[in-house]
């Protein structure tokens, strides 16, 4: 677990981190402003090994990333209909798509 300026993720993943399998992430990533969005998913994305995935938790009933501005492939991973509000967990990835 990570705290701090979710923007800043590339800079604190550049001093800790060598790979990473998964990523999860509950950010209100929808409503931040595509360059933020973008500071946030590439390095992540970058990191991952192969096979691994960003998954972003969000209550939005269509993809929380805009997937063409940012490269990445996404998909809907599941649905939470029992929480409340029911959720989504999207599954993100570098192109070229699997």
């Amino acid at each position: 677990m990570i705290e701090g300026d979710a923007a800043r993720i590339g800079q604190y993943l550049a001093r800790h981190v060598e790979r990473l399998s998964t990523v999860v992430s509950s950010l209100p990533i929808k409503w931040l402003a595509l360059e933020a969005q973008r500071a946030i998913v590439q390095p992540c994305l970058e990191l991952l090994e192969p096979g691994g995935r960003f998954l972003q938790v969000t209550n939005a009933f269509s993809s929380p990333l805009p997937t063409d501005p940012l490269g990445i492939c996404g998909r809907e991973g599941s649905r939470v209909l029992r929480n409340l509000l029911p959720a989504q967990i999207w599954s993100y990835s570098h192109r070229p798509c699997p």
